[in-house]
């Protein structure tokens, strides 16, 4: 049964493990989303493409995925959070939500969601991006959660 979150947007949010049917999107919208990230600045598009991609299907099969959807539509896509755990620590790898979604707690949510039904004593961040960033801030280091965390993206390679 999903779960039911709250958000400011005019549907309701819930939210669901990942499919296989979802991987395509998570694929997709990872690799350009992703491709903007400053990490990337001179990388040729064909290098991180290809290296990427083989990255992702490594990582997505081992990891658990969370998708926002809106009520009634399962299968519609608001956003997804991609991450795995080691011991205590709450590897984080990708959240990606659609640009109209932005700013309506459907990112909080998911991070929300994970940690409490994982509870985890530490966070380790895999990739970097600017909205990701400022949200690790605020969820992490400035919110009630308070959890100690790191950028580390060689843990994708452990």
């Amino acid at each position: 049964m999903p779960l039911e979150v709250e958000s400011p947007w005019e549907k309701k949010v819930f939210l669901r493990p990942g499919k296989n049917e979802d991987v395509p999107f998570i694929t997709n919208s990872w690799l350009m989303s992703y491709r903007e990230s400053p990490a990337l600045w001179g990388v040729p598009d064909r290098v991180y493409k290809a290296a990427h991609h083989k990255v992702l299907e490594d990582v997505i099969p081992r990891s658990a995925v969370l998708v926002a959807h809106p009520e009634g539509s399962p299968d519609d896509i608001l956003g997804w959070c991609c991450y795995e755990v080691a011991n205590t620590t709450l590897v984080l790898h990708y959240i990606y939500v659609k640009r109209l979604f932005r700013g309506n707690q459907v990112c909080s949510n998911m991070l929300r969601e994970v940690i409490r039904v994982e509870q985890s004593e530490n966070v380790v961040l895999t990739h970097r991006t600017k909205a990701g960033w400022k949200t690790a801030h605020h969820i992490f280091g400035e919110s009630e959660l308070n959890l100690p965390w790191i950028l580390n993206p060689y843990v994708l390679y452990q």
